[in-house]
Parts: C-alpha cells; sequence; structure tokens
C-alpha cells in the first residue's frame, strides 16, 4: 500500500503539468496585467504588486496542510474509504475557509495602510480591491484542495478542463469593461472561483472508490 500511496503522491502526469502551469497564470496574471493595462503608472504597478503580495500570505500559511493532504487522501483512495475521504477534504475546506476568510478580513481593513507602511506604496488602493484579492485568494486556497481530491482519483483530465475554465473567465473580465484595477482584481477572484467550482463539480461526479 505504501508503495501505492508514494506513486500517487509523486507521479506526475503530462496533464498534472498543465495543471500546475495553468495554476501559476491564474495566480500571476493580475500583476502581469496591470502592467499591460496601466502603462506608464508605475506607482499604480507596485501598489497592486505590494497588495498581492499580502493576499498571499495564507497561501504560504497553507503549504504544511497540502502537503500533507496529498498522502492522506491517496491511502483512502487506495483503501475505497471513502468516509476518511470525505473527512480528510472536508477537514481541509474548513481549514482554508477560516484562513481564507481571516486573511482576507485584515488584507480588506488594514490593507491601504499596510501597503504604505510596509512597502511605501504611493497609489493608494480602494478597499474593495484588497476585498476581491482576498476573495481570489479564499477561493484559490479552496480549489487547491480540491485539485489534491482530483489528483488523489487520478481525475488529471478534470483538472486541467477546471484551470482552463478559470483562465478562460480571468481573460474575459480583464478584457471587460471597467478601470485596469478594478478589472484585474476580480479577474483575479472570478477565475479562482470558477476553477474551485469546476473541480467541485468533478469530484461530485466521481466519488472516491477503491484504486
Amino acid at each position: 500500500m505504501r508503495a501505492v500511496v508514494l506513486n500517487c503522491t509523486l507521479k506526475k502526469s503530462p496533464e498534472q503539468s498543465n495543471t500546475d502551469l495553468l495554476a501559476q497564470v491564474v495566480i500571476s496574471a493580475a500583476v502581469l496585467d496591470i502592467r499591460v493595462l496601466s502603462p506608464g503608472q508605475p506607482a499604480v504597478v507596485g501598489a497592486l504588486l505590494a497588495a498581492v503580495v499580502l493576499a498571499r500570505i495564507p497561501l504560504f500559511a497553507f503549504t504544511p496542510v497540502q502537503t500533507a493532504l496529498l498522502p492522506g487522501l491517496c491511502g483512502a483512495q487506495t483503501l475505497g474509504d471513502r468516509a476518511r475521504f470525505r473527512l480528510l477534504m472536508g477537514r481541509a475546506c474548513a481549514a482554508v475557509l477560516v484562513l481564507g476568510l481571516a486573511g482576507g478580513i485584515v488584507l480588506t481593513l488594514a490593507g491601504p495602510w499596510l501597503i504604505r507602511v510596509l512597502f511605501g506604496a504611493r497609489a493608494a488602493l480602494p478597499a474593495a480591491g484588497f476585498a476581491w484579492l482576498g476573495v481570489g485568494v479564499l477561493a484559490y486556497l479552496l480549489a487547491l484542495v480540491l485539485g489534491q481530491g482530483a489528483q488523489a482519483q487520478s481525475l488529471h483530465a478534470g483538472q486541467v478542463l477546471a484551470w482552463l475554465a478559470g483562465a478562460g473567465v480571468l481573460a474575459a473580465v480583464t478584457l471587460g469593461p471597467g478601470t485596469a484595477l478594478t478589472r484585474v482584481t476580480v479577474a483575479f477572484a472570478a477565475g479562482s472561483a470558477t476553477v474551485a467550482v469546476v473541480l467541485a463539480a468533478v469530484l461530485l461526479i466521481r466519488r472516491p472508490g477503491p484504486a
């Protein structure tokens, strides 16, 4: 069984590599897009970059959970233990909800002050921009957890589909109407939420069973 679990956690399919690439696109798009949409406004670009750095703090805090989650899911999947699989997924989702909500609230309330004090940002971002970044990080964390569940069940095509859908929504919102700051922050939140919803649908369609 240990060999099966180890293979589940270490084996990297071409689809998984594509998933990792798309995930990087979604998490990095806001900073890249604002450079294109706001040329000649380095203060705005710098302020958004500082806000994104603060918004990503929960992602670093989530790393230990992510490291321990996949082996547990693979073990439950190998044994066909649906109850344990659901328990692990439920605990991980609850943990990221608490982490994401706490980070989002702090970011929304104190973000404008923090980027001035910590990064010397010269441009002010509206509280709504910080809120959208917080929502985006929360949805992204949920997508990571749900993606681990999909990976444990070898649902690699479903993972790629979810991240493609998220990247598509992100691009559509970024190219839509509104100010540059609004578009890039809302696009990140919408794209991440799309990934989480599609992955949840994939997992609901394919219930965990014996490997």
